[in-house]
């Protein structure tokens, strides 16, 4: 939903598209917190956020996406590049263990995070209140 808002406010360029798109990307912040639904569905959600980060640079955006990369490959990898598992580590809900589905669902969320300018430094830390150092939590 996210990646089509974004590509509505791009295309159309009003900017009623930008803000719902910006206000539903921190919803599926919110909202993937459990990761309960499984990777083949919550990595459509992350594209979404990319691909809004590919348009308005919020940093946040792709440093929640690199997190999520940090959670896929400690918890759901069960062996060299195979994630069978959910990003919390847990068996993913209705899916057969060792299905293709939730793999690739992980592996997509890397190579996301490939096809994406990652942001300058600089930004990031005037996004999260100046050089504090600290990483930011995602969108407030």
């Amino acid at each position: 939903m996210v990646a089509a808002m974004t590509a509505l406010c791009e295309a159309t360029g009003k900017q009623s598209w930008c803000t719902e798109a910006d206000q539903r990307a921190r919803d599926d912040i919110r909202w993937l917190a459990p990761f309960a639904d499984g990777p083949q569905y919550d990595s459509v959600l992350i594209r979404g956020l990319l691909t809004l980060y590919s348009a308005n640079h919020d940093a946040r955006l792709y440093d929640f996406a690199v997190k999520l990369a940090g959670l896929i490959t400690e918890h759901a990898q069960t062996s060299a590049n195979v994630y069978l598992r959910g990003w919390d580590g847990r068996s993913v809900p209705s899916t057969p263990y060792g299905s293709l589905r939730s793999d690739a669902g992980s592996i997509s969320v890397f190579a996301d995070l490939a096809m994406v300018k990652p942001p300058f430094r600089a930004a990031i830390r005037a996004a999260d209140g100046g050089a504090s150092g600290r990483v930011p939590k995602g969108p407030a």
